[in-house]
């Protein structure tokens, strides 16, 4: 098992509009400041990203995105093309998404 680190993942995500979660403003995607955790569908481990790209977040609209895998040590490996996750800002499921493709160098 291999171990992956500042590794990064192009993927389409949808920020939910409706629910005690919701947000009320969108995140800036693209300044390297938003640093949820992802958290696969079916399982309960936190593995933590900073998005370093993407475009105009619309809330209830599907977008795409480029995260980096941020920590030494946790295993990135499950978070292949058509991996279906939700994106965590502490215990809130905030939205949703799927991996397209890994950008791995």
């Amino acid at each position: 098992m291999s171990i992956m680190i500042n590794k990064y993942m192009y993927m389409e995500i949808i920020f939910y509009t409706k629910g005690k979660h919701c947000r009320k403003n969108p995140p800036n995607l693209n300044n390297g400041k938003y640093r949820p955790h992802l958290v696969i569908k079916g399982r309960n481990e936190y593995l933590g990203i900073e998005f370093i790209d993407g475009e105009d977040v619309i809330l209830g609209k599907s977008i795409l995105a480029v995260a980096e895998c941020l920590y030494e040590g946790v295993n990135y490996e499950l978070l292949k093309p058509n991996v279906l996750f939700f994106i965590m800002e502490g215990a809130n499921k905030v939205r949703e998404g799927k991996i397209i493709e890994r950008l791995d160098d």
